[in-house]
């Protein structure tokens, strides 16, 4: 049997919906995703999405998020999150995310 490509909603029906989805603009907006994010898995990303995150929807799990591309090597500015959807401006992240992992 051959495999077939899902389209994003596809896949997020078939498989209950993403974990985290990230967006700029402070909205929800389809034309505004950045990535969509099973329980620890990509699903898409958006090569556009560094440093541009500006509002997270988080449906399941703690997620972290970190101004420096390498959460080892570069301690500094983090902020955690869970269920909810969340302003990064509000918060004082704004554009300014660079790498994040799902922690909880």
């Amino acid at each position: 049997m051959p495999f077939q490509d899902l389209s994003s909603k596809e896949a997020e029906t078939v498989q209950g919906g993403a974990a985290m989805e990230m967006y700029e603009f402070y909205r929800v907006d389809p034309r505004n995703k950045l990535g969509s994010f099973n329980g620890g898995g990509l699903r898409t990303m958006s090569p556009r999405a560094n440093d541009r995150l500006s509002f997270v929807r988080i449906r399941e799990g703690v997620w972290t998020f970190y101004r420096f591309r390498y959460w080892i090597n570069f301690p500094g500015a983090t902020i955690s999150l869970g269920y909810g959807d969340w302003n990064l401006a509000s918060l004082g992240f704004d554009n300014s995310i660079s790498s994040f992992r799902r922690t909880g």
